[in-house]
C-alpha cells in the first residue's frame, strides 16, 4: 500500500504541475494537447510490452524497471529550456510508455494479493481506492501549498516559483518514486 501511495503521489504531483511546467518553463502552452496525446498514446501502445515482461521477470521487478526508466527520463526535464519541444516529446513518449506499467502492474499485484486474502478482499480494494484519492489530494495540496509560499503569480512568474514548478513537476516525484521502489522491495522480501 505504501508503494502504491508514493508512486501515485508522484504521478499526481506531475499531473498537477504539467500545465504550469509547459506554460511557464517550456513556454509551449499551444502544444499542451499534443503532449497529452503523445503521452497517453504511448501508454496505450506499451501495455502489451509490460504485460509480457511481467510474465517473464515478475510483476514487482517489472514495476521497478518501469519506475527507474521513468525517473531517468523525467530527470532530464530539469535541463530543458524554453522551446525544447522535440526533447519534451521524447520525454512524453518514454514516460507515457512507463505510465501503462503504472496503470496495469500495481492493479495486477493487488488482484494477486486479493486472491490470497479473499476474506478481506473488499476491504483491500476499498483501501486501494482510498489511497488513489489520497495520492491525488496530496499532489494538489503539496503543489499549491509550495507555490503559495513562493508567491506564485501566473501573470508575473518569479524565479523562486520557476524553481518550485521544476521541483514539484519532476524532482519531488522522482524522490517519491524511489521511496515506492523501497516499499516494493520490502513487499518482495516478505513474499
Amino acid at each position: 500500500m505504501l508503494a502504491f501511495l508514493f508512486n501515485n503521489s508522484a504521478n499526481a504531483l506531475s499531473a498537477t504541475m504539467f500545465i504550469l511546467y509547459v506554460e511557464h518553463i517550456l513556454n509551449l502552452k499551444d502544444d499542451l494537447g499534443l503532449f497529452l496525446i503523445i503521452y497517453f498514446l504511448s501508454a496505450v501502445l506499451a501495455f502489451p510490452f509490460w504485460l509480457k515482461l511481467s510474465s517473464k521477470i515478475s510483476k514487482s521487478n517489472t514495476w521497478i524497471i518501469s519506475i527507474l526508466i521513468s525517473c531517468i527520463a523525467f530527470a532530464s526535464v530539469v535541463f530543458l529550456d524554453e522551446g525544447d519541444k522535440t526533447l519534451y516529446i521524447i520525454i512524453c513518449i518514454i514516460t507515457g510508455f512507463c505510465l501503462s506499467c503504472d496503470m496495469a502492474i500495481p492493479s495486477s499485484i493487488q488482484a494477486d494479493i486479493a486472491k490470497k486474502l479473499d476474506e478481506i478482499r473488499d476491504v483491500l480494494f476499498g483501501f486501494w481506492a482510498m489511497i488513489t484519492k489520497l495520492a491525488l489530494a496530496l499532489g494538489v495540496l503539496i503543489s499549491f501549498s509550495l507555490l503559495y509560499v513562493t508567491s506564485y503569480e501566473q501573470s508575473d512568474l518569479n524565479l523562486t516559483s520557476s524553481y518550485a514548478i521544476i521541483f514539484l513537476y519532476c524532482l519531488l516525484p522522482i524522490a517519491f518514486k524511489f521511496i515506492a521502489i523501497y516499499f516494493i522491495n520490502q513487499f518482495k522480501s516478505m513474499k
